[in-house]
């Protein structure tokens, strides 16, 4: 007994000794995984590419105005190139004026007729997130914001990384990437163009004499060694940050998405920390995961630049079977801002949507339109710009458990031209596809991964400088006592 407790205290006394050596925190820092509520996050070790830490990393995703960094990368390139100039100036043009100075977007506005250098304009694209400005370099570099935009797209076939881009400043929902794809441009744009750190660490801009614009990144002021690169927010997107920094000569980057207006720089920091804590241990046993670029270059633009092709479309969600059994949805929905009862099945993992249901939702937006049924012909006839007329059986709760779905026989016209869409027979009504319908019918659609919603968007002011629930959307009184009225109506039926 005696030799035991010997033995006992013995293994305490050592356990005491070796915990006097080891650090407190050294277990935290290197097993747990770092805390975030982000949709998409990651952060990578800029010299090899590698992944140190992925969350829904390589899910394509809406990134908003970290797209402007894609932009300015084109703009560096030909710079570089030889295509234009720092001091080069571009005479602003109607279109230009126009959008820098609309309501709710991200903006510095600019003068019709004035002339900027590109690199005035490079410094509030990147610092104040200015969506006019990066129009205005599309023009006066390449020719048309749409030349600005096809060579986003070809930067991305360059470089070996699968994105698509339907603007070139962020305000499409149709715009995606993945948070690693995103992290990866990023490696790239900094190896190609390391002064663009200079444009990013700026923690504001004087811009032509006027009052300092602060830099929108406020990693800059919170994270120890940060020195850029971008936000970016819509409805559609959330919250978004591309952060980087630099800690005894080892950078990292770190890429959030769909976070909320408090938890995106909190997230971005978290990454970071864990980032170093950890890149040493994960790169000396991970080889880097990163595609390489194509052998064979396209040639370089030249100038004057050749006219672009158009942009490539966005891929597509493999077509779901003519038939099966669908799945009522638990999501949120928020239209314009503004919470609503939502009704949708889940077919092959995507969300469907009654016709009507959208069509009632959109009333007295500036996307409404009318759904006209012509039995005779088994035709939808959708119509722009008129007000839906409740038929009774809008937004009535889906019920409880699968229910059997077909093709949609029917042909859908809208403003009389025909559409081919994913839809759907449930129940008797026909169920589309969000996303298929947003381009037609002029509207946005995004998804919340962390909240699980479903976010509509029916006007273009969803840049930056707007914030959910700040939007003034439909009249939720107004929508709820018509909801109301067509629940009793469908009740009663």
């Amino acid at each position: 007994m005696k030799k035991i407790k010997r033995l006992i205290a013995y293994v305490v006394f050592v356990a005491i000794a070796l915990s006097i050596f080891v650090p407190v925190n050294a277990a935290a820092t290197t097993s747990s995984n770092p805390q975030i509520t982000s949709s998409g996050a990651v952060v990578i070790d800029f010299e090899t590419g590698t992944p140190l830490f992925e969350h829904n990393a390589r899910t394509q995703r809406v990134p908003a105005s970290m797209i402007k960094m894609i932009a300015a990368y084109v703009v560096l390139d030909a710079v570089r190139d030889g295509v234009t100039t720092m001091d080069t100036t571009i005479t602003i043009s109607a279109n230009v004026r126009e959008l820098s100075t609309r309501a709710g977007w991200s903006n510095v506005p600019l003068i019709e007729g004035e002339r900027y250098t590109v690199r005035e304009l490079l410094e509030i694209v990147l610092v104040r997130s200015a969506n006019g400005a990066t129009v205005a370099l599309g023009e006066g570099i390449f020719g048309s914001d749409a030349a600005l935009i096809s060579r986003m797209n070809q930067k991305a076939r360059e470089l070996n990384i699968r994105a698509f881009f339907d603007d070139s400043f962020g305000i499409s929902a149709g715009n995606r990437i993945s948070p690693l794809a995103l992290a990866w441009f990023m490696q790239s744009l900094i190896s190609d163009h390391p002064q663009i750190l200079q444009f990013t660490s700026m923690r504001e801009v004087t811009f032509r004499g006027g009052e300092p614009l602060a830099n929108t990144n406020h990693l800059l002021t919170r994270f120890e060694g940060a020195d850029g690169l971008k936000t970016g927010f819509t409805t559609a997107a959330g919250f978004c940050l591309i952060g980087t920094a630099v800690r005894g000569g080892r950078r990292l980057i770190a890429v959030t998405m769909g976070n909320t207006m408090d938890t995106r720089f909190p997230d971005n920091e978290a990454l970071l920390e864990w980032g170093f804590a950890n890149a040493g241990r994960i790169t000396a046993n991970t080889q880097p995961s990163r595609p390489a670029r194509p052998t064979t270059q396209p040639p370089l633009a030249s100038n004057p630049p050749v006219p672009p092709n158009p942009p490539d479309p966005p891929p597509r969600q493999p077509d779901p079977q003519p038939s099966g059994r669908a799945s009522p949805s638990q999501a949120n929905l928020v239209l314009d801002g503004v919470v609503m009862p939502l009704s949708a099945y889940i077919i092959d993992g995507l969300h469907y949507f009654k016709l009507r249901d959208i069509a009632f939702l959109l009333n007295h937006t500036d996307r409404q339109f009318e759904v006209i049924w012509d039995p005779d012909v088994s035709e939808i006839s959708l119509v722009s710009g008129q007000a839906y007329t409740p038929v009774g059986g809008e937004l009535v709760l889906a019920v409880s458990g699968s229910r059997p779905f077909v093709a949609t026989p029917s042909t859908v016209l809208f403003n009389g031209a025909s559409h081919s869409f994913s839809s759907f027979l449930i129940d008797g009504n026909n169920f589309f596809m969000l996303r298929e319908l947003a381009p037609v019918i002029g509207f946005e659609v995004g998804w919340i991964e962390g909240s699980r919603t479903v976010i509509i968007s029916t006007r273009s002011d969803t840049s930056d400088a707007a914030v959910p629930g700040e939007e003034q959307g439909v009249n939720s009184e107004q929508f709820e006592n018509e909801w109301l009225q067509n629940q009793e109506s469908s009740n009663a039926a």
